[in-house]
């Protein structure tokens, strides 16, 4: 994706979604240069079994965004602040996050 958005002389992301069975965090790793210029606002991402299965746990994607950005998980009423890490987020029960830009 990175590669992609120099090809096409993208220099800011204003909202990403991913839904790539597993290879969120590999895609989300390739966009570092953006993530911590601060040239994404909003990044929604789907973590279930498949990121298990991939060796990806949701620490993982919190060392990587929770410097940058306030995580969330999305649910029916809208969004739960995830202030901090905690072992319950490895649930493997398909979930969609959002990641906030920290202003």
């Amino acid at each position: 994706l990175f590669d992609y958005c120099e090809d096409e002389n993208i220099t800011k992301i204003d909202f990403l979604k991913l839904d790539i069975e597993g290879l969120e965090l590999d895609c989300l790793q390739t966009l570092l240069p953006f993530i911590q210029k601060s040239k994404i606002q909003f990044i929604q991402f789907e973590y279930s079994y498949v990121n298990l299965i991939c060796r990806n746990s949701f620490h993982d994607f919190w060392k990587l965004l929770s410097p940058f950005f306030d995580l969330h998980r999305v649910v029916v009423d809208g969004l739960v602040p995830i202030k901090e890490f905690n072992l319950g987020l490895e649930n493997p029960a398909p979930s969609n996050y959002l990641a906030i830009l920290k202003k």
